[in-house]
């Protein structure tokens, strides 16, 4: 039984094709409705080896057949989300404890097992929460795949969630703005590109992934306020829509990096390691000498890329805090001082568009209640 589905390709000869079990089908004509139709054909053939797998599937196959399903599922643009590496660990934890367990013995009190081990490593009350429901998830593709009987995760259904201060689980600290100070402080220790990034995001109030991925073409520029209208963002899947609204302000620290092709990043640490070398050079304090100008330069082993991640985002504004000598803080904090800047000055319903949220809760967790003005308020009339 092969765990991995036929794909249909295309043949050097015109014909498409696919592989199932070790053997090549030849299609028909690439493109064909004949062609799709066989591959159809064979894909079911697939599916109908998988469910014909024993009775004593273990853990182990089962995620793997998972992990295979979810390579193509989670996906945005051609690029893996970070959604698979979560299923990968969770998937990791499942085999280590329970790999050679017949899956359809996977009980409630082996997932209570699994999570109290997640505790035992020192996982946060809300991760743990979220990695349980991946293991719901994973049972219940296997499920809609017929590889076992639903009876298994109506089981797992009554093992509830970690309450807060209710259990061994650790709790993490909820996530605050960050104070205007400790952002001007780290900008003066910031690249050009990273210092723009920080002040588009805070002023336009968007997502970390957002900002990183903007690109000339992705903005519409016939109003008096730019429409920012990303490729990919957190609720496409769902189809939403997001338009973030780019300001005076936002717009003059955009403008300098939109003098390139119009599908290029605008901030990319290519150009960034550049200015870094010319500034270097321009610091230089000793004559550089001819023995270091015609010197063979190493090679680096990861040359930088064409656009920022936002794990590399997030990693250049820790390394300004330190040389800021200034706490560290995560770029998602700048979204929340925007938050509150914004319920408070316009109202929740400006807030949660401008965030791009789909209902108002969630920006209410974002705006940091204002603690000082009800004490104000009630100095006076209470």
């Amino acid at each position: 039984m092969s765990s991995r589905p036929p794909t249909y390709s295309r043949h050097s000869s015109g014909q498409a094709r696919c592989r199932l079990h070790g053997k090549t089908h030849y299609l028909g004509a690439y493109g064909s409705i004949a062609s799709y139709e066989e591959h159809a054909r064979l894909l079911e053939l697939w599916r109908e080896s998988l469910r014909a797998a024993p009775p004593d599937l273990t853990i182990r196959a089962l995620c793997t057949f998972f992990l295979r399903h979810a390579r193509l599922h989670y996906r945005k643009n051609g690029q893996p989300t970070k959604e698979l590496f979560n299923f990968r660990t969770v998937a990791k934890r499942m085999v280590a404890m329970y790999g050679t367990l017949p899956a359809s013995e996977f009980s409630p009190l082996k997932l209570k097992r699994l999570r109290q081990g997640m505790i035992d490593d020192g996982w946060s009350r809300k991760s743990i929460n979220k990695q349980i429901v991946r293991v719901r998830t994973i049972i219940a593709w296997a499920i809609g795949d017929e590889l076992l009987k639903p009876d298994i995760l109506v089981g797992l259904k009554t093992v509830r969630g970690l309450e807060e201060s209710r259990s061994e689980a650790r709790e993490t600290e909820p996530i605050t703005p960050v104070s205007a100070a400790t952002v001007n402080a780290t900008l003066q220790h910031c690249g050009r590109h990273i210092s723009a990034m920080i002040r588009l995001q805070f002023l336009a109030g968007c997502r970390p992934g957002e900002v990183c991925a903007i690109r000339p073409m992705d903005i519409d520029r016939s109003g008096d306020t730019w429409i920012y209208r990303p490729e990919s963002h957190k609720t496409q899947h769902h189809g939403k829509e997001r338009r973030i609204h780019i300001g005076p302000q936002a717009q003059a620290a955009l403008l300098p990096f939109l003098d390139r092709p119009a599908d290029a990043y605008c901030f990319s640490p290519a150009e960034a390691d550049v200015d870094r070398k010319v500034e270097l050079r321009a610091n230089r304090k000793t004559r550089v000498q001819p023995s270091q100008i015609s010197r063979r330069r190493a090679q680096p082993k990861r040359k930088p890329g064409d656009r920022y991640s936002t794990d590399a985002y997030g990693r250049a504004i820790k390394r300004a805090c330190v040389t800021a000598r200034v706490e560290a803080w995560a770029p998602n904090r700048l979204r929340h001082s925007r938050a509150t800047q914004l319920e408070e000055q316009f109202g929740i319903e400006v807030a949660q568009h401008v965030l791009g949220h789909a209902k108002p809760d969630m920006t209410r967790v974002y705006a940091a209640q204002n603690h000082q003005r009800a004490a104000t308020a009630m100095a006076e009339v209470g």
